[in-house]
């Protein structure tokens, strides 16, 4: 299963075999899938016509959707990633993000990943999720622990470069975008320092 649709289930200890069960978190997986594209829409709608209370309302209702499933045992990176995105409270963004990288590694210690495009995968998104942080501690004033995170967002960042080409084309040169923004913010924590 690719990391972009990864989707963590936390079974209890013991699988039941209900199938009732089974349908419902199904029809939960759907659903946060569905309520995923509907809050890419309403982001887009609002960047278009700059409704700043639509995207407020936007956020808010995906953030009920996101951890709704998470607490029904349900989570699904892409969707976190994309509440985080959008997130403007700095406490939040900590925690989504620092999610994002739990549920990373959680996948990564299943075992090596089979499909290359997990490699990127994992690279790309943990690198973006360190960066993301590291901004929040960096606008809190607090330059070492952003810079700590720059630096580990720096060595994902280039290792989701070198594996640029098993992930989809579109994001390739999103890739070396962002480890150039991870360079330059690190220069410019050198230069406040």
């Amino acid at each position: 299963m690719s990391i972009l649709r990864l989707r963590l289930i936390h079974e209890p200890e013991t699988v039941s075999a209900n199938t009732q069960h089974m349908a419902s978190r199904i029809a939960s997986q759907k659903r946060l899938g569905e309520e995923s594209f509907r809050f890419m829409h309403a982001i887009v709608m609002a960047a278009k016509t700059g409704d700043g209370p639509a995207k407020a309302e936007a956020v808010a209702y995906f953030r009920s959707e996101v951890e709704f499933a998470a607490r029904h045992g349900i989570e699904d990176v892409f969707s976190w990633l994309l509440l985080g995105k959008q997130t403007e409270d700095r406490q939040d963004r900590l925690r989504i993000f620092s999610r994002i990288i739990e549920l990373l590694d959680e996948f990564a210690a299943r075992g090596p990943f089979e499909d290359p495009y997990d490699v990127w995968a994992n690279d790309a998104h943990r690198a973006d999720c360190q960066y993301e942080i590291a901004r929040v501690h960096a606008a809190e004033g607090k330059q070492r622990e952003a810079r700590c995170f720059l630096e580990q967002a720096l060595v994902n960042a280039r290792s989701a470069t070198d594996h640029a080409g098993q992930g989809p084309a579109q994001f390739q040169d999103e890739d070396e975008q962002l480890e150039g923004r991870i360079a330059a913010s690190l220069l410019l924590i050198d230069a406040e320092v």
